[in-house]
């Protein structure tokens, strides 16, 4: 590892959505932006450029800090497993690639080198096996272990899905047992003092891409996102909202969320009570943008929508959606046109 030059620690190199998503992470956990901002050379209102950068100077500063107000071992792999495809500026590279394993991996593994600059990412593969390694690109001291996990978050949150078997090998010691850290990365094995940190799995049917019924709720959940504009958390309503949006599905309970924001039930319920809401009118508010996304953009079936949704079929999915709407899940999906005739049924040109 070269160290770098003075000059090139103040160019501006890292997208300024990973310090926002950052920032969010931590505005979840009950640390201000304004706490993790302090310091580091950066204004509050810089972060809301579009395409945006911050220089490594700042970017270290804001992960420092991090690392400071997070008392837990596993929370930078919980932030890198926070980044979906849309945080991390890959929905393209998926739509376009998801159907070879190797040449998705390949530009993923090169588009983070380049946005993510930390550290590096070697892909080496075959057939059956995809490895992903980290080597040091950037002198980052004791930051390193947390740096490494939030890479190591990242690599997991794309592949988990893809994989029979994952194998993370760590080159620093942990305190926590490798139960423990299975808990929070299913289908994986550890291994803590190894030589490289890396990530290997054993590649499933499935490509590392996604399917088109995955596909097409990843899209809409994209659009979902982009219209309920949940980039800043501004007031406990909106923290629930930001939890609530990211986990739709059968565990989005009141005391999950509560758990994820760090609160106790009572409390929770409380502050919601102090801006008149209820968790059950976020929760379903979200849930009918979710839904109407999928009836619209996407061909999955009542079945589909409902289990994604949480909900236990078809029939009690309609019920709520009636409920909200006043229609029927089929008027709205009949009301739409039909798509032209030359897309084919159920693949990507139906999204």
């Amino acid at each position: 590892m070269n160290n770098p030059t003075p000059a090139l620690e103040h160019i501006p190199v890292v997208p300024s959505r990973y310090a926002q998503c950052l920032l969010r992470f931590m505005e979840i956990r009950g640390i201000s932006r304004s706490a993790l901002l302090e310091g580091s050379g950066i204004a509050a209102n810089e972060l809301d450029i579009c395409n945006g950068h911050i220089n490594m100077v700042q970017a270290l500063s804001l992960l420092n800090r991090a690392s400071t107000f997070l008392d837990d071992e596993l929370a930078p792999v919980q932030m890198g497993q926070s980044l979906n495809l849309l945080d991390h500026g890959l929905a393209g590279f998926v739509l376009l690639n998801h159907r070879s394993t190797i040449k998705l991996a390949n530009m993923i593994t090169r588009y983070l080198n380049v946005c993510l600059p930390f550290m590096s990412l070697s892909l080496i593969h075959d057939d059956q096996t995809l490895t992903v390694q980290l080597t040091d690109r950037w002198p980052l001291g004791k930051l390193r272990p947390f740096v490494a996990k939030i890479y190591i978050g990242c690599i997991h949150r794309l592949c988990r899905k893809h994989s029979r078997d994952i194998f993370v090998s760590l080159d620093f010691p942990s305190r926590l047992s490798s139960r423990t850290w299975q808990s929070l990365m299913e289908h994986s094995t550890f291994s803590f003092g190894a030589s490289q940190c890396q990530v290997s799995m054993t590649l499933g049917a499935a490509p590392l891409g996604i399917c088109d019924h995955d596909m097409a709720l990843q899209l809409a959940k994209i659009r979902t996102r982009d219209q309920l504009h949940n980039d800043v958390i501004r007031d406990i309503p909106s923290m629930v909202r930001k939890v609530v949006t990211d986990f739709p599905g059968p565990d989005c309970t009141f005391e999950r969320v509560a758990s994820q924001l760090k609160m106790t039930p009572r409390s929770l319920r409380r502050q919601l009570r102090m801006h008149n809401t209820t968790f059950h009118h976020i929760r379903s508010e979200v849930r009918r943008i979710y839904a109407t996304r999928y009836l619209t953009d996407t061909r999955l079936s009542l079945e589909q929508i409902a289990v994604a949704l949480g909900y236990s079929g078809a029939d009690s999915f309609s019920k709520a959606y009636s409920a909200w709407t006043g229609k029927a899940p089929s008027s709205i999906r009949r009301s739409k046109a039909r798509p032209s005739a030359g897309a084919p049924a159920g693949g990507i040109a139906d999204l």
